[in-house]
């Protein structure tokens, strides 16, 4: 198989890998949702961790691009 191939292969499963993960996560969520919601504090634990995730995602995207970036630039580039 040529390179390119192995590529889109590679990038398909991660892709579904991702998918995968994302589903379980949130099926996770939800029933910690469902279990909290009789409890006094469960809906601002529910809250709580909803809020989290979500600043796991935006700390991960944010270092993500950086490191990006990084690469692009060579080891001498946009140094003064």
């Amino acid at each position: 198989m040529r390179s390119g191939c192995l590529g889109l292969i590679f990038r398909v499963g991660m892709v579904s890998f991702a998918a995968v993960l994302a589903a379980v996560s949130l099926a996770l969520i939800a029933s910690f949702a469902v279990s909290a919601v009789g409890q006094p504090s469960g809906l601002a634990n529910v809250i709580g961790v909803i809020i989290a995730c979500v600043a796991g995602l935006c700390f991960f995207l944010v270092g993500r691009t950086i490191w990006r970036e990084m690469r692009e630039r060579g080891p001498g580039d946009g140094r003064d």
